[in-house]
Formats: structure tokens, C-alpha cells, sequence
């Protein structure tokens, strides 16, 4: 079940214990702002396209997203890396990677039915910490811990209601590529989202 921060026992706090105090505080205070002013930003620019679609709005989010993220996340975090393996953005924390990708557009999106594509096999490789970890330029080796050095940030927004739901969390994959979580923390949910808001 999704937990908020400020409910975990005091030193139970399974972020800070990944990625230190300090990475986790900041990971929970700029998510979500991050992202709501990247729609925003999305919205006013596909606003004054001459030509523009969803994709158009998609991809000008994405990219505010990634820029504004990674340059709160290298301002407030000592040795934080913004990098694109295979084209996927993340921001490495030492030996973690920091992983925001959307799972979904609409408020019937559940997050339980996301399915990691396969173009995401940089980050597929690091849920698996059971296997011998495989080397990728750029990108710091595991040594084979039971958890995954990965925090996955999975959002859901649109053009039309904004964001969605944003989530915190850790998980592993499973064979068919679904998420088996062992952490998940709710940042934000809106009224009607599938999954939330949490209780």
C-alpha cells in the first residue's frame, strides 16, 4: 500500500537508506512541482504551435520535465548526474539511478498494469539484482545487493487535467516485465485516480 513520507517510523525511511537524507528530501519537496510546471510549460507552448498534437505536447513535457528535474537534482544534490542511456532519462545518485517515466495519460491508467518496454533495457537489467549485473557506457555497476539501486518516479498526466497521480518507488521486474514493488510511496494523487489517493 502507498505510504506517505512523514509515516515511516523514524529510521525506517527506505529512500534515505538508498540515496541519503538529503537526495530522498529533495526528491519528495521537487517531483511533483517539477512536473506540474512542466505541463504547464508543455500546455503554453503546444498553446502558440501553428501546428501541434499530442505528441507535440508529449514530447515539449517530457523534455521541460527532464531539464528542470535534473537541474534541481544537480543544484541540491552533491555528485548528481543527469544521463540518457538508450535514449532514457535518468539521474544517477552514485550507484542508484533516479528513474521518472509516465505509465499512463488518463485517470483509468492503473500503475499495477505498466509493463517496462522493451527500448527500456538500460533500467530493465538494474530491477533484476539476482542476475549478474551486465556493464552499460556511462552507467555505474551493481554489486549484486537483493534490492535494486533504482528509484522509479512513475507518473500519469495529460494535456487536458494535468498531472494525474505521481508516485515514489522501488520494485523489481517480473518476468513479463511487470512490477513487483517492495516500496511505494504516494506524492500525489488527484480525487479520481484508479489507485488513490492513499488511505
Amino acid at each position: 500500500m502507498a505510504q506517505n513520507a512523514a509515516s515511516w517510523p523514524e529510521g525506517t525511511d527506505w529512500l534515505a537508506g538508498l540515496v541519503g537524507v538529503r537526495a530522498a528530501e529533495v526528491l519528495r519537496r521537487y517531483t511533483v512541482p517539477t512536473l506540474q510546471r512542466a505541463h504547464e510549460e508543455a500546455l503554453a507552448r503546444h498553446g502558440r504551435a501553428i501546428w501541434a498534437n499530442e505528441t507535440t505536447y508529449g514530447v515539449e513535457r517530457y523534455h521541460c520535465f527532464c531539464h528542470m528535474f535534473g537541474a534541481q537534482l544537480e543544484r541540491w544534490v552533491p555528485g548528481a548526474v543527469p544521463r540518457w542511456p538508450e535514449n532514457r532519462f535518468v539521474v544517477q545518485l552514485d550507484d542508484v539511478l533516479v528513474y521518472p517515466f509516465k505509465y499512463g495519460d488518463r485517470r483509468s491508467a492503473r500503475l499495477a498494469d505498466y509493463r517496462f518496454r522493451r527500448e527500456e533495457n538500460a533500467i530493465l537489467r538494474r530491477l533484476e539484482p539476482t542476475q549478474p549485473t551486465l556493464p552499460f557506457p556511462g552507467l555505474p555497476l551493481r554489486d549484486g545487493s537483493t534490492e535494486p539501486g533504482v528509484v522509479l518516479v512513475p507518473y500519469c498526466v495529460n494535456r487536458e487535467q494535468g498531472l494525474v497521480r505521481v508516485v515514489l518507488g522501488q520494485a523489481r521486474r517480473t518476468p513479463d516485465r511487470y512490477l513487483l514493488w517492495s516500496h511505494q510511496e504516494e506524492l500525489y494523487s488527484g480525487p479520481d485516480a484508479p489507485d488513490g489517493p492513499p488511505s
